[in-house]
């Protein structure tokens, strides 16, 4: 695998989802106005990445929500990870390499009993991943996501569904800038689920996960809400 395919599977690990929590306590069902902050883990397998095929990374996230009406939110959400790549080909890179993700986008929640919702979100994300000393790769796209969210409990969410992310023309740098777009279009599908459990009545903390192919994302977070919806 050469520098820029590792740069490629990289962006779109963070494009598909560098973690954000998907769960919530309410009064009665789901909320969708609070701000959160957490911890995530990456693990990879089958890279292709000489003498390190199975990198893993930890990183942080933060991001919120904001309930427009009872029906439609707004939410936005940033994270980082660095994964320390340890290759036996020097043709490749032995460095950090370090993973940012930006999402902006908006859902429909639509309740079909008191407690629980169906959801669905579509988002902007822009990923870029860059090597300590080295190159980079950025790329923009699109993730859509469908999924329910039920209070299992007055106190006890659970949240699963699909995510599908398309980023587009992958944009690459060495280390003195130059480069260019490649035609690559990377697509993924992940199975997210999730659990909060509310603290007080507005603050909780979770972990959530997501898994698609040879990529595994696990989080835990803490979320703080406002106002009612």
């Amino acid at each position: 695998m050469t520098a820029q395919k590792t740069l490629a599977r990289l962006s779109l690990v963070a494009a598909a989802g560098l973690l954000s929590g998907q769960a919530a306590l309410a009064d009665g069902g789901p909320r969708y106005t609070y701000v959160e902050g957490g911890w995530q883990h990456i693990a990879l397998t089958g890279t292709g990445i000489p003498g390190d095929e199975n990198p893993d990374a930890d990183g942080f996230t933060g991001g919120g929500s904001y309930a427009i009406t009872d029906l439609f939110h707004v939410f936005a959400s940033y994270g980082v990870a660095t994964f320390d790549l340890q290759s036996s080909d020097p043709g490749i890179f032995n460095t950090d390499v370090d993973l940012s993700h930006l999402e902006v986008g908006a859902g429909i929640n639509y309740a079909v009993t008191d407690v629980i919702d169906v959801v669905a979100r579509a988002a902007y994300v822009d990923t870029e991943a860059d090597v300590d000393g080295g190159g980079s790769s950025s790329d923009g796209g699109y993730r859509l996501e469908a999924g329910v969210r039920g209070m299992a409990t007055p106190s006890i969410e659970v949240s699963g569904g699909l995510s599908y992310v398309d980023v587009g023309t992958l944009q690459f740098r060495d280390a003195e800038g130059s480069g260019g777009d490649r035609s690559d279009n990377d697509k993924n599908l992940a199975v997210r689920v999730g659990t909060l459990y509310s603290v007080t009545d507005w603050l909780a903390v979770g972990v959530s996960g997501s898994f698609s192919g040879n990529t595994k994302l696990y989080g835990a977070n803490i979320r703080a809400y406002f106002g009612g919806r």
